[in-house]
């Protein structure tokens, strides 16, 4: 995580000699900024997180102090500074100032005589630039971590791991139908939760379809994984700042590499399921012919034609995605449109939904074995007749 100065680091830096005016109070406050101010109303100026320091040279009674304190504390600074010195209006920190501080919560600091307000804008702009470094070296160290992870064995696993150790954050990968492809780091558990719903919400948003879901008390920074469709979703826990969110860009293009480099050494099992669909739906197939088929196919003897009507290109993506979606992988491309025979119990029109949405498609009857050529004939009439 990038580390962020706040009001206590600054107090124990020796070189500033700041002193706590109001005991403690928000010592945890980041500091974004230092500014100086004599306006009475700096609010419109500040646009939160700043150290705000004054001389208080139009502070001088108690009213205009509590006044300026109550504002600037409703601007959102994360502290206040008055100058001290001889020839300045306060030799100490007024009590009314303090006062106010106190009660609004806000940490009130005292800057003696011999530190220009110089010092402490640069020692605040010098802690930020250092974490701003810190944080880009941690990005460079975590992109050679994760292209180390790709270029090994590891694949997903290896990819979410190197991640979880640069970040911190738990991560998981899920398949378009959301099963688990891999995981890593603590509390990585629910996060398999928000990523089937997030499935949901970027099922027809593509590639571009990044979002958030809360699950429980866990939330999930979603990701979709390809380069042409869809082929998987990662859900990130953790807020996501700093250089995780610069590596995270990163992990999303390797991971998508991974996932094309399965989908591409899947073409062979999508090919001999293929050639299966062919052999079912040869003419004259005799019911125990057919069964045997269905059983290596993983299928019951009840099943289902249904067919998409897509060319080229989406033919093959449409194919590919019903391939994994659908139990037994029964699909193929032939004569201009996509078939495949699902089992009875499969809520393919659903299926088709999701990986088909907008496409002219039917579904045949449910069928014995032996009538799957018939299903899917039906089937191939239905996606014609809604081209």
């Amino acid at each position: 995580m990038m580390s962020t100065l706040t009001v206590g680091l600054l107090l124990a830096d020796r070189a500033l000699h700041l002193v706590d005016a109001t005991g403690g109070i928000g010592h945890d406050r980041v500091v974004e900024a230092a500014h100086v101010t004599e306006l009475t109303s700096p609010g419109p100026w500040l646009q939160g997180g700043e150290l705000l320091m004054t001389i208080g040279l139009l502070l001088l009674d108690e009213a205009a102090q509590r006044a300026w304190v109550e504002q600037t504390a409703s601007s959102g600074v994360a502290a206040l500074a008055v100058g001290l010195g001889a020839s300045l209006p306060f030799q100490q920190a007024p009590p009314a100032m303090v006062e106010a501080a106190r009660v609004a919560g806000l940490p009130l600091l005292a800057v003696p005589d011999d530190v220009p307000f110089i010092a402490v804008t640069k020692a605040v702009f010098a802690a930020r630039a250092a974490a701003e470094r810190d944080e880009l070296e941690r990005a460079v160290a975590a992109h050679r971590a994760l292209t180390a992870a790709a270029a090994g064995v590891g694949g997903l696993e290896g990819l979410l791991t190197a991640w979880w150790r640069a970040s911190g954050a738990p991560a998981v990968v899920v398949d378009p139908v959301g099963r688990l492809l891999a995981s890593a780091g603590a509390g990585a558990g629910p996060l398999v939760a928000a990523a089937r719903e997030g499935l949901e919400q970027v099922a027809g948003h593509g590639l571009r379809a990044a979002a958030s879901v809360t699950v429980g008390a866990h939330e999930a920074r979603l990701h979709p994984l390809g380069t042409r469709r869809v082929r998987g979703l990662l859900a990130v826990g953790g807020s996501g700042a700093g250089a995780d969110r610069l590596v995270l860009q990163g992990m999303v293009s390797l991971l998508s590499l991974d996932l094309e480099r399965r989908h591409l050494m899947g073409a062979d099992r999508r090919r001999e399921r293929a050639e299966l669909v062919g052999r079912l739906l040869l003419a004259g197939a005799d019911g125990d012919r057919a069964s045997s088929l269905l059983r290596v196919a993983g299928l019951p003897d009840q099943v289902q034609g249904l067919a998409v009507a897509a060319a080229g290109q989406d033919a093959a993506e449409v194919a590919a995605d019903l391939a994994l979606a659908l139990p037994g992988g029964l699909v193929r491309v032939h004569e201009g449109l996509v078939e495949a025979v699902a089992g009875h119990d499969v809520d393919v029109r659903a299926v088709l939904a999701r990986f088909a949405g907008g496409l002219p498609a039917g579904v045949g009857p449910v069928v014995g074995g032996r009538q799957a050529r018939a299903s899917v004939r039906e089937a191939r009439a239905a996606a014609g007749a809604t081209r």
